[in-house]
């Protein structure tokens, strides 16, 4: 089977669309006219995030994890450190294995790890 995406119930919707697309660098790929559910993918449409509006419960950020390749953690890390975002600390599991979370709009951890 193959994968089609990971859906996140949110009452922070525009602030979720922006981080998904401004760090994670994703693009909407099916914003529904209702505006309360958009798909976002990155260009190969492998990493697809729904986001769907929610004022009901929603995901307390605790628990779960969405990974993304990067072809350097060390440096992007930095780079969010810098514009405010709450990085982790780098993790090395191992000599060739370096990655980052950092928490997007609802308190979800997003990992950032090498290739």
């Amino acid at each position: 089977m193959k994968f089609a995406h990971t859906t996140i119930h949110t009452s922070k919707y525009q602030e979720s669309i922006d981080f998904y697309r401004d760090v994670a660098g994703l693009s909407f790929i099916t914003p529904l006219p209702n505006g309360t559910i958009t798909f976002l993918a990155d260009n190969e449409g492998d990493a697809r995030i729904e986001l769907i509006q929610d004022s009901g419960p929603v995901f307390t950020g605790q628990g779960i994890s969405v990974g993304f390749v990067h072809p350097d953690p060390v440096l992007y890390r930095s780079l969010l450190e810098d514009k405010g975002y709450e990085v982790s600390n780098l993790i090395r599991p191992n000599e060739k294995t370096v990655f980052f979370y950092v928490k997007d709009p609802n308190g979800l951890n997003v990992q950032f790890i090498n290739p």
